[in-house]
Parts: structure tokens; sequence; C-alpha cells
């Protein structure tokens, strides 16, 4: 018969393992959802955001990583207790390997979600001063149309109101027809010449339009760049 002291102990250990095992079934079914979750949005079934995706992703992985990291602390100490006992046991620099494996892992899985994390923070700036130059935009947008649509309806009623007046002082005074003629030739061009300045402020307008626009787009090929960056990782 095995001494009662020995039994004990292999008894004790085993229990530990039937209480990880219990633990990992529940971790293996928190892994399986938020794989299911990710998987299901990949695939269009699932409505949360891009942002709303990987904020859960990343809250599971860091609650799973937290766990096995108090699991290695608590088996580390655990086994510190069995060495005071046992010394030199091959069993026990097995199982010190082994954890010391998995503290490793738990650290560059610990690194990547900071990377990831910080990668989120970057997306979620960029998404925001996107949408603010894409507001200043539309605002610059709707003052430089309601600025033309005043130019213009002032530019109209000004060359009819000029056209109406020497028109009329035309009639008026036959006697002065050659005056009046170039009087009319004179104001036609000043009109002309207006046009002319009118058509290159807007054409120094659009321009600037045209800048604000590709400022944007640059922008937003930047965040498709993170994007990529953050799903590789």
């Amino acid at each position: 018969m095995r001494p009662y002291q020995q039994v004990a102990e292999v008894v004790s250990k085993l229990q530990n393992l039937d209480s990880i095992k219990e633990s990992l079934k529940k971790l293996l079914v928190d892994i399986d959802l938020a794989k299911t979750k990710g998987e299901s949005w990949i695939e269009e079934k699932e409505e949360s955001s891009y942002q709303e995706i990987i904020q859960f992703i990343a809250k599971k992985t860091s609650e799973i990583l937290q766990w096995l990291l108090s699991i290695t602390k608590q088996y580390d100490k655990r086994n510190k207790n069995v060495a005071d006992k046992v010394l030199h046991s091959e069993e026990l620099q097995s199982i010190n390997n082994n954890v010391e494996d998995l503290r490793s892992n738990v650290k560059l899985q610990t690194k990547t979600l900071q990377k990831l994390q910080l990668k989120l923070k970057e997306q979620q700036t960029l998404v925001s001063t996107s949408r603010e130059l894409e507001a200043k935009f539309l605002d610059f947008k709707e003052q430089i149309l309601q600025e033309l649509h005043s130019a213009s309806t002032f530019m109209s009623d000004l060359q009819c109101d000029l056209i109406s007046k020497e028109f009329k002082q035309h009639q008026e005074l036959d006697d002065d027809n050659d005056k009046k003629m170039a009087m009319i030739s004179q104001k036609t061009e000043t009109v002309v010449k207006q046009q002319e300045e009118f058509s290159i402020t807007m054409g120094n307008i659009m321009r600037k339009m045209d800048s604000l626009e590709s400022e944007q787009n640059n922008i937003q090929d930047h965040m498709g760049d993170n994007r990529r960056f953050t799903e590789a990782l």
C-alpha cells in the first residue's frame, strides 16, 4: 500500500488539474463566443460597427489573457509550496517550464493587444478628424454656393439695369446718338470685364474646393491603410 502522504499529494494535484480543466471549459466558451461574433461580422450577419467589433474582441482577448495570467500566478504559488516539500523534482521542473512558457506567451499576447489598442485609438482619431474636415468642407461649400448665387444675381441685375438705362437714354436723346452709343459700348465693355473677373474668382474658388476634397481623400486613404494594418494584426 502506498504511503498516505504521497497519495494525498497526488490527489491534491489531480484536484488542481480538475479545477483548471473546468475553468478552461468556461474559457473555451468565451473564446468561441468572440470568434463567432467576429466571423458573423465578417459575413455581414452582425450589425455592430467596425469600432464596436474591434473593441469587443480586444476586451475578450484582454479578459482571457488576464485570466491565464491569474491562473499561472496561482499555480506558480502552489508549485512553490510543493517545491518546499519536494526539492529537485523533475515533475516540478517540467511544470515550471510550462508555466514560464505560458507566461512568455501571455506577455507576447499582451504586447500585441496593446499595439491593437493603439491602432484603434489612431483609427478613432482619424475618423474624428475626417468628420470635422467633412463638416467644414460642407459649410464652406454651402457658403460658396450662396456667394455664387448672390454674385450671379447681382451681375445679372446690374447688366440688365445698365443696358436698360443706356437704351432709354439713347431713345430720349436722338440728337446725341453717337455719344450715347459710345457710352453704351464703354459700359458694355465694363460689364464684360466684370464678368471675366467674376469667372476668375469662380475658378479660384473651385480650385480651393478641389484641394479640400483631395485632402479629405488622403485622410480616407490613410484610414484604409490603418484598417488593413489592424486586420493584419
